[in-house]
Order: C-alpha cells, then sequence, then structure tokens
C-alpha cells in the first residue's frame, strides 16, 4: 500500500474552519485563494495575504533556481509557480515550475516589450507589456496555451484580475475585460495612475484633475460607475507620468496609499503617504471612506485580522517593524534596539494563517514567537505555496523552503489496478488513459507508455469510475473534475452560441472564458465568437431574447454542476477502506464549490450520530468538520433527560442540571473521557475541542502509566463550552478575571470554556485548555491517587508541580490529525529561564517550596525586563507569578526530558504525593538541592535551544 503523508500538507479539512471562521466577514479578493499567490501583493486587494496552509518551520531548502533573470513577480496557482523569464531581446518564457521539487512543466517562448506586469486567478495567467498587448495563458500538460488576448492603445501601466474580470489601465484610460470577451465590458478616461486594486464589489485607484489634485477613486466592479471619491492631496498642478510608481493597499479598516509626487502640507513640508479610514455596511456591501490622514511611507503592510503589520517610524525617526492595535496605536516587535535582524529587508511582508512573512523569516502574529529563520534575507517579499515558501531573492535568484523533513505528497494506492484501460488525472492538468501498472517502491505510475510519479497523479478510476490511486481529498475531487472538463468545455461553446443567438453577448463571453479556461480549441469557439463580432457591425444592438438567454443560463448551471458531480460521484465510489483525509478531503472540496450540492449535503447527513440534533439552516461544511472529529475520538450525544427520566447516568444527570441552572438547548457530546456541554451552535469547534481533549487525555494517561493504579472508577471529564464572552463570564463568577478564556473548578468538578469566533482565537484558547483540563485531569482521573486520597494542598509545600505540569503540557505541540504530541524546544518557559538573568528569576527555593497559598502572594506589580531571542516585541515584562509558572514548567521539563528521562519516575510520583497531601522533601526525592537544581535547568534549557 502507499505511503501516509505529513498532516501539515493535508490541505481542505484541516483548514475548513478556519476558512468558515472568516467567511463572515470575508470581502470578495481580500486574501489569495488556498494554493493561490495573485500577483505583486498576493490578493487582488493588494493585502499581502494567502488562505495557502502555512509553512510552520523549522526549514529546509527545498531547490533552488538561478541564472534565469526574472521580468515579472513570481506568481502561485496550486502546483505551479509562475516565472516570466528573459531569454533574449525582446523575448522571454513563460515557465510553470513545480513548486515541490522547482522542475520546469510546461513553458512557452512570447515577444514582450518593456515593463511586464502579471496577475493570475486560478491557473490563468495574464501579461501585459509596453506594447499595450495583454494575454491569457494556461499550462495545457507540457505546453503553455494562450487563451485570449487583447491590445491596448497605450502601454500596460497597471493589471489584476479576479475570475475571470480582468482589469488594465494603459495610459490615461482603465478598462474591464471579460476573458473571451473582444471588447471591454466598461471603460473609464482620466489621469488614473497606480495600481488597480479589487476588494469586495469595488476597484480602486488613484485619479488626478487637471490641477493636480489627487483622489482615492472606488468605482463599481460591475458597470465602472463612481461609488466614492476622495480627495487625498494636490500637487499645484503637477499630474504624474502614467507609468509612475505608487502603491495603493486595501485592507479591511484602512486605505494605504503612497504617492508618486510629495504632497505639500504647509510650508516647506510634504507628505509621502496617506491613510484613510475605510468601512463597509454589511448588509448592503457599500463602502464607506473617511478623510486622509497625511505622513510619511515607510513601508508596505500585510493584513492582519483587522489590523496590520509593517514598517513605521517611531521615536527618533528609526524605522521599526510594527503591528497596529485596535486603538490605533502601534506595537514596536522589531527595532534597531530588540531583533535588529528582523528589521533588515522587512520592506515586503506577507502573510498567510498566523504566520507572518518577512523575507526569509516568519514569526506568528499572535504570539510573536519565531515559527523559523533562514539564511535568504533581503528586500523581497516571500510567497507562500503549497508545502514550501518561495523566496525571490534576486532577479536571477529563486529560492523555495520546506518544513524539515517534510515529505512530497502522493497518492495512495487504494486498490489493486485493474485490468484495461484506466483513466489518470495528473496535477500538471493532463489526463492520461491506457493500461497501467503501479510500482509502488519506485512510488511511479505507468500508464499510456508513460511513467509518471505519484506525487503527479491527483487521482486514477477504472472504466466504470472507480479510484485505485488517491491523492489529498482536495486534490482527487479537483482530478475528478478535470477529466469532465473536456466534455464541459465543448458543451460550454455550444451554449455560447445559443447565448450569442440570443443577443446577449456579455453572457455568450463568460461562457466563451469559462469553455476556454477548460481547455475548449479555438475551433470551438469560433462560431460564438463569430456571431458575437457580427452583433458588433449592427447599427444598432438587437434587443435580448430573455426566454432563450434564460433557458442558457440554466444549461450552463448544470453543465458547471458536472464538475462537482463528478467529484461526489468519486466519493461514492471511494472504497471504505479508503483514509478518511481523502473521503473527508473530497467532500469538502465538492461543498466549497457548491455549498448545497444535495449529494453532497446528504453524504455528511449520514456521518452524524442518529441522534444529532441539526440546526436549520444546516451548514454541511461546519458538521463536516464535527463528523471528521468524531471519527478521531467517537461520541455519543445526549439529550437533557426528562425529569421523571429513572436510572439517569451521571453524564445524563449532569446535563439535567445544567439545562435548568445554565439554559434551555443544552447538549451533551460525550467522548469516551470527556463530557461537553454546550449549545450545539458551532459544531465543528466544538467536535475538535473534544477532539483535542481526548489527546490531552491519552497524552496524561501515557505520562501515568507506569504507576500502580488505585482508582477503580473514572467518570467522563465535565467541560462547559461557552458561545459567548460575557455568558463565561457570568458563570465563572468574580475572581476569575485574569481566566479569560477558560479555568477548572476544583469545586464544581468541571471546567469551563468560552469559544472564540475567528479560528485564531481559538487555537490560542485550545492552549488555555490543555492547561486547565491536565488540572481536572489530575484531580479527577490520575490513577495515582483516589477522590477520596486528595487532600486540601494549598498549603502544601510543592505547590510547584501542580501548576509546571499543567504548563508542560499546554506548552508541547499537539496533532490533532495524527493524533500525536511532541516536546517544543521553543517552548516560553525554556527560553524565558534562558534569557532572564539568575537575579531576576524567583529564587529556586521559594519556586520549590511555596504552597498555593505561598504562590498567590506573588506580586503582579514586581516585574523585571527580559528581551526573547526566540519572541518578537520589544523589552517584555514579567511579573512574580508569571515568572512561578515559568520556572515550574521549566523544571517539570528538565525533570520529565532531561538525561532521557531519568528523573520522569521521581517527577510523577512527586506530583501525586502532594496531591495527597504528602510531599517529599525536595532535596531528599530528587537528590539535588533547589538552586543546583536550577542550574541544572538553565543549562539544559540552553543546550535544547542554542541550534534554534
Amino acid at each position: 500500500m502507499g505511503r501516509r503523508w505529513s498532516s501539515r500538507h493535508r490541505v481542505a479539512v484541516a483548514l475548513a474552519l478556519a476558512v468558515l471562521a472568516a467567511a463572515a466577514r470575508a470581502e470578495d479578493g481580500d486574501a489569495a485563494p488556498p494554493g493561490q499567490w495573485c500577483g505583486p501583493f498576493g490578493s487582488p486587494a493588494y493585502t499581502a495575504v494567502a488562505r495557502t496552509p502555512p509553512v510552520a518551520g523549522p526549514v529546509e531548502q527545498a531547490w533552488v533556481r538561478e541564472g534565469s533573470e526574472r521580468i515579472a513577480d513570481v506568481v502561485v496557482t496550486g502546483p505551479h509557480a509562475v516565472t516570466i523569464e528573459r531569454t533574449g531581446r525582446g523575448r522571454a518564457a513563460i515557465r510553470f515550475l513545480r513548486v515541490a521539487d522547482g522542475t520546469v512543466d510546461a513553458e512557452r517562448s512570447v515577444k514582450l516589450d518593456g515593463r511586464v506586469h502579471v496577475a493570475q486567478w486560478d491557473g490563468t495567467v495574464v501579461v501585459g507589456d509596453r506594447s499595450g498587448q495583454v494575454a491569457a495563458y494556461r499550462a495545457r500538460g507540457d505546453v503553455v496555451a494562450r487563451i485570449w488576448q487583447t491590445r491596448a492603445a497605450a502601454p500596460i501601466d497597471a493589471l489584476n484580475m479576479i475570475g475571470s474580470e480582468v482589469y488594465v489601465r494603459a495610459g490615461d484610460r482603465i478598462a474591464r475585460y471579460r476573458l473571451g470577451g473582444r471588447l471591454p465590458v466598461w471603460t473609464a478616461s482620466g489621469a488614473f495612475r497606480g495600481p488597480l486594486v479589487l476588494r469586495g464589489n469595488h476597484v480602486y485607484t488613484t485619479f488626478y484633475d487637471d490641477s493636480g489634485n489627487a483622489s482615492v477613486e472606488v468605482r463599481q466592479r460591475s458597470d465602472g460607475s463612481v461609488a466614492i471619491s476622495q480627495r487625498i492631496g494636490h500637487h499645484k498642478g503637477k499630474i504624474p507620468e502614467a507609468n509612475a510608481a505608487m502603491t495603493l493597499q486595501v485592507l479591511s479598516d484602512e486605505v494605504h496609499l503612497q504617492y508618486a509626487l510629495a504632497v505639500p502640507i504647509s510650508a516647506g513640508t510634504t507628505a509621502e503617504a496617506c491613510r484613510l479610514p475605510r468601512s463597509v455596511n454589511a448588509s448592503t456591501g457599500q463602502v464607506v471612506i473617511g478623510q486622509a490622514g497625511l505622513g510619511g511611507w515607510d513601508g508596505e503592510r500585510t493584513e492582519f485580522d483587522t489590523q496590520w503589520v509593517g514598517l513605521s517610524r517611531v521615536d527618533g525617526g528609526a524605522i521599526a517593524l510594527t503591528s497596529s492595535r485596535d486603538d490605533g496605536r502601534l506595537d514596536i516587535i522589531a527595532s534597531a534596539e530588540v531583533h535588529p535582524d528582523w528589521v533588515q529587508g522587512s520592506e515586503h511582508p506577507s502573510r498567510t494563517g498566523d504566520v507572518i512573512l518577512v523575507s526569509g523569516r516568519a514569526f506568528d502574529g499572535h504570539s510573536l514567537r519565531v515559527a523559523w529563520e533562514s539564511e535568504e534575507v533581503g528586500a523581497y517579499r516571500a510567497i507562500p505555496a503549497r508545502g514550501v515558501v518561495l523566496l525571490p531573492t534576486a532577479p536571477d535568484r529563486l529560492v523555495a523552503l520546506r518544513e524539515q523533513g517534510a515529505a512530497e505528497q502522493a497518492a495512495i494506492v487504494l486498490g489493486d489496478v485493474p485490468a484495461g484501460s484506466v483513466r489518470a488525472s495528473l496535477v500538471d492538468g493532463r489526463t492520461l488513459s491506457g493500461p497501467a501498472t503501479v510500482d509502488v517502491e519506485a512510488g511511479t505510475l505507468s500508464i499510456a507508455k508513460q511513467s509518471v510519479r505519484l506525487s503527479d497523479v491527483r487521482v486514477a478510476t477504472d472504466a466504470k469510475g472507480t479510484p485505485f490511486l488517491a491523492g489529498p481529498g482536495d486534490a482527487a475531487a479537483h482530478g475528478a473534475a478535470a477529466m469532465a472538463d473536456a466534455g464541459r468545455a465543448s458543451q460550454l461553446a455550444k451554449l455560447a452560441l445559443a447565448a450569442a443567438r440570443a443577443f446577449d453577448v456579455e453572457l455568450a463571453e463568460s461562457l466563451i472564458a469559462e469553455a476556454t479556461t477548460l481547455g475548449a480549441a479555438p475551433s470551438e469557439v469560433a462560431p460564438a465568437t463569430k456571431k458575437i463580432a457580427g452583433i458588433a457591425k449592427l447599427s444598432r444592438a438587437p434587443a435580448r431574447k430573455a426566454a432563450a438567454a434564460d433557458d442558457v443560463l440554466c444549461q450552463a448551471d448544470a453543465v458547471r454542476a458536472e464538475g462537482c458531480n463528478a467529484a461526489a460521484e468519486l466519493y461514492s465510489r471511494l472504497p471504505e477502506t479508503a483514509p478518511a483525509d481523502i473521503r473527508f478531503g473530497v467532500l469538502d472540496a465538492v461543498l466549497r464549490t457548491r455549498p448545497d450540492h444535495e449529494p453532497a449535503v446528504a453524504a455528511v447527513r449520514a456521518m452524524l450520530p442518529p441522534d444529532t440534533p441539526v440546526a436549520s439552516p444546516f451548514v454541511a461544511r461546519e458538521w463536516l468538520i464535527f463528523a471528521q472529529a468524531i471519527g478521531q475520538s467517537p461520541v455519543t450525544i445526549l439529550q437533557p433527560p426528562e425529569s421523571d427520566s429513572p436510572d439517569l447516568t451521571p453524564s445524563q444527570r449532569t446535563l439535567g442540571v445544567l439545562s435548568h441552572t445554565w439554559r434551555k438547548g443544552l447538549v451533551g457530546v460525550q467522548s469516551e473521557q470527556i463530557l461537553v456541554v454546550t449549545p450545539l451552535e458551532r459544531p465543528g469547534a466544538v467536535a475538535r475541542c473534544l477532539s483535542m481533549g481526548e489527546l490531552v487525555c491519552d497524552r496524561l494517561e501515557a505520562l501515568f502509566a507506569g504507576g500502580k493504579s488505585v482508582r477503580t472508577a473514572r467518570s467522563p471529564l465535565t467541560l462547559l463550552l461557552y458561545d459567548t464572552q460575557e455568558s463565561y463570564r457570568e458563570a465563572s463568577g468574580e475572581g476569575t478575571t485574569e481566566w479569560t478564556s477558560g479555568h477548572y473548578s476544583p469545586r464544581d468538578e468541571l471546567a469551563r470554556l468560552y469559544l472564540p469566533e475567528d479560528d485564531a482565537a481559538f487555537r490560542r484558547v485550545m492552549a488555555v485548555f490543555a492547561h486547565e483540563l491536565t488540572h481536572q485531569w489530575l484531580a479527577e482521573r490520575c490513577p495515582l491517587f483516589t477522590t477520596a486520597s486528595r487532600k486540601d494542598s494549598s498549603k502544601t509545600p510543592g505547590y510547584w508541580v501542580v501548576e509546571g505540569a499543567a504548563e508542560m503540557v499546554e506548552e508541547e505541540l499537539f496533532d490533532l490529525e495524527r493524533r500525536t504530541w511532541r516536546f517544543d524546544p521553543r517552548a516560553r518557559s525554556i527560553t524565558v529561564v534562558t534569557v532572564l538573568p539568575p537575579d531576576d528569576l524567583l529564587p529556586w527555593e521559594l519556586v520549590t517550596g511555596a504552597s498555593s497559598a505561598e504562590f498567590r502572594e506573588l506580586s503582579r506589580d514586581k516585574e523585571v525586563k527580559f528581551d526573547s531571542p526566540r519572541r518578537l516585541g520589544h523589552t517584555r515584562t514579567i511579573d512574580e507569578i508569571s515568572r512561578f509558572y515559568v520556572q515550574s514548567a521549566a523544571l517539570a521539563h528538565y525533570l520529565h526530558h532531561a538525561d532521557d528521562g531519568r528523573l520522569r519516575e521521581k517527577l510523577i510520583s512527586f506530583l501525586a504525593a502532594h496531591y495527597r497531601g504528602e510531599p517529599p522533601e525536595f532535596e531528599a526525592h530528587f537528590g539535588m538541592s533547589p538552586a543546583e537544581a536550577g542550574t541544572r535547568v538553565r543549562q539544559w534549557a540552553e543546550s535544547v535551544t542554542k541550534d534554534l
């Protein structure tokens, strides 16, 4: 059988929750789709953001391409990075490089003149140059095919694209084209300058009147009409040249613009840039732009949630890498004094997921923790691609980094290779057919007298469509759809002619673009193109035949559905032994394209336990995540019992009480070790939380597996999940304000957790959950002591072991998909004890000897400063309570991991003794004084972090 791939390379389902969480606030074009990088700023909105799964590091070089000079920005489409490389005077090659290994899959020689602009969307690459030529290309096997072209009357100065819409600025004219359309959908004339930026339903540009007054102009994408024109400054009658360099970024809450010419502010002073507030009406999509704030330009930003990360001038005029805050102030991430290396080459940050890429380095945007660093540092923008980060370090050099040890994903063998002819869809877009053999050891598929790597196969099926090879779920789904593309392309070409005959030119051109993108030959779309040209020659446009055009629309929708139907059919034919990743990934790919696809929705419903209370409307992708999670940790759905129900289980009784004391509509979701009580309004998040809880419990079971069990009964741990922070705080009561996300209540024998809306915050809550669940598991399920033998330890020395163990588990790296955990040498506690001067640490005698009551007497006000090499941000402060947590966790890590776990059993026995209220004296138990333990902890921490 084939090999499995790492969870960090599984796409679709692993990111589904993040996509769903962002859906409510997402705007069209705000970020590049997964696996894509659409232009110089990554997305049509120029936010430098993509939704591709991040490379979280540490990294190694995957490949490097040198010697060929690039004359345009690199774009990424799925498995390929597309480069335009100079081959001679006035000529260049458009090359599709495989992001996995850098090999050239397809190329085409073209004539290009002067400065070249490039944009990309879903595999279609549009190129424009100084001659005014604009052409669209797609890879067809080892050939790059030109699928559309037009020519403007002036040099191309700006280019952007989204879907089948192409936006061009040529001199003083902007136009919107549709792929396949001979004429622009609309045009506008005037002194437009800078890029064309697409976000939501609008195109943003900069406009100058005859007096040199500059405005940010916002036009409707549909018809080019002006929605907003906001004055941003004047140039005393001067208007920049048409090709003048400008920067315009449209973030969620702000518009950032760098002028081509400085704007006078007052006598002798000028502004280089401006920032304008921006808001969008959620119901109407109407955009509001406020007054410009003029100032200096420090560099480009990348959007992060509703804020941004980029360069700014700080006190003294120095440049620092900063992030914005909700209150309008800046947080300094790096400067000339702290983390100076991060300021070098940080002019062009980019982002994917929570990871901010700064040249050849990356950090987590929330925690500011360094994810990875490389030697490839320079003034360029890092580009996220599937499985790698691309670094265009120089015009003639392109470097790809991948996570250390990451293997190229390959299709998995699902069954015997069928006799007779089979079909295979490849990542380069080709479909091969013929007799086939598979060599798993060599990792190859031989078909149609060709040998292809299994990593090149999206899916392979027999004559009936039953798969015997499949890549990751989304790849397999797209492969099934691609096998149907040839037929769909021909049908859409015929429908384009029918639309033209109905005198609906816009629909006809749209269908031509779609058919061409799917691979229709020029001869197939020629009849429709000829008909459209004939209509254009008429002195008076004929009236649209509404009934005929509407019939074409319905037929086109049916043809489009065939791709989803092919993927859904593939799902139905997957063998029961097919890996869950493939099954869920195929369904997710279908639902991502057609959320209401009836067979896919029905398949998701069939996965749910029979008594699952499903709310209306049924959001299939959210429930798909629930189904995936309960597949990892099987669950039982509990409804509140009737008041007179006899013989209730403890879980039913708990649910019944909470239904009266908390709120109506609660549901119990019980796995082997966890009972989650919650309003089941966000099933994906609930199930993922349950899956995390089971994994933490498994980790703790393994940790305590060596001792003698004295606990005879262990009920599921009860967790209350709140859907609002207000309800969580109200239930938690006063005195728990420091527990902003979750806490364990020993008195109530349950944990409370708040589920934030966005996925990034949810992942941070999972760390809190692991910490509090460790407290709960130790108190209620640890096999080394019973509930009856557990004593009130508020005055018992050695409280460090309670918080140290919980913090140690919190700092471990949990992989929900592979169901594994591992030690993290970048853990906060390990970092802090290596960088904090010994005199600034709490005395180790105090840490190891304090009781819970003495711990709570430590101060929040007595702070010391330190700089962390593995967390960005200016000088940090840490109070006494936080130092206690850090030192306790570092001590627990040392006792657990150092010297191949030589002291691990002593750590476990000390912890159990503390819960029984009878901890031994520290030095006698561990064979070292507290001070000596502190020295060893620091030396060990330095040894595990020295190579990071």
